[in-house]
């Protein structure tokens, strides 16, 4: 069983295509949405959707994107019953090309493409990029956004240096099911946005997964629901700093 998991934040127009897009390319896919609220109006657009469009709705106080995903997990843990599935999991803002009807099964996640325009952003980060992510607490201390950016230059040159995938794209994080085995705790519970591609790559680092190339690929919308909280470089560091704290803290 193929699982689709999909997070929302006021971005109820993006679910139809979303929903669509799946169906075309494996219809046999179980899809579940959690509705991180937002406002009535939108609990009520998402309730009439899932009734519309057939899928699993988990409504859900404002708890940000990785608690939202840890939520949808163990809705999937418990529903799938030990059965081998894969999890696909992510933002809504994305449009499936192709969807495999059945993975490897074993300790893998998978590497999709996620194409933004023309770009496929993943691997998001390699491990030349993981030794360079201590650049990244320059910025933290000193509540530098210039030290962001230089730390961001060089991890962008730490990309075109050959070497293994560390980490993947947040949009869609893609794994068997075992990685939830001793729990479904992926992402940083005390974390709202952003660095959950560190935070996803820890465990699976943790875990002793292996990635997997797969033909998966998707069309990614960036920024249909972030650009809702985060307006400018000021308002990203408000919300990043924590979130890097965090990840720092539980994974150092």
């Amino acid at each position: 069983m193929v699982y689709v998991i999909g997070v929302n934040y006021d971005s109820s127009e993006s679910i139809s295509n979303w929903v669509t897009s799946i169906r075309d390319a494996n219809p046999s896919a179980k899809i579940v949405l959690v509705d991180n609220f937002s406002s009535n109006e939108e609990r009520e657009k998402c309730f009439s959707l899932s009734k519309d469009l057939d899928f699993k709705l988990l409504d859900s106080e404002n708890i940000g994107y990785g608690r939202a995903l840890n939520l949808a997990f163990k809705w999937v843990k418990d529903d799938c019953k030990g059965k081998p599935s894969t999890i696909l999991a992510g933002n809504i803002d994305i449009t499936f090309t192709t969807i495999p009807k059945e993975f490897e099964t074993g300790n893998f996640c998978y590497i999709p493409s996620a194409y933004e325009g023309v770009r496929n952003r993943n691997p998001f980060m390699n491990r030349v990029q993981k030794s360079m992510l201590p650049l990244y607490n320059i910025a933290y201390f000193t509540n530098s956004s210039f030290f962001l950016k230089i730390a961001m230059l060089f991890n962008r040159i730490g990309g075109f240096v050959p070497s293994n995938t560390w980490a993947i794209h947040g949009s869609l994080f893609c794994f068997d099911v075992t990685l939830l085995k001793n729990t479904c705790e992926v992402f940083n519970e005390s974390t709202f946005l952003y660095c959950e591609e560190l935070e996803f790559a820890s465990f699976v680092e943790l875990e002793g997964f292996d990635y997997r190339n797969v033909e998966l690929s998707y069309q990614h919308a960036a920024h249909v629901s972030t650009s809702k909280l985060v307006t400018d470089l000021s308002s990203f560091m408000h919300l990043w700093k924590p979130a890097f704290r965090n990840w720092n803290q539980r994974w150092s």
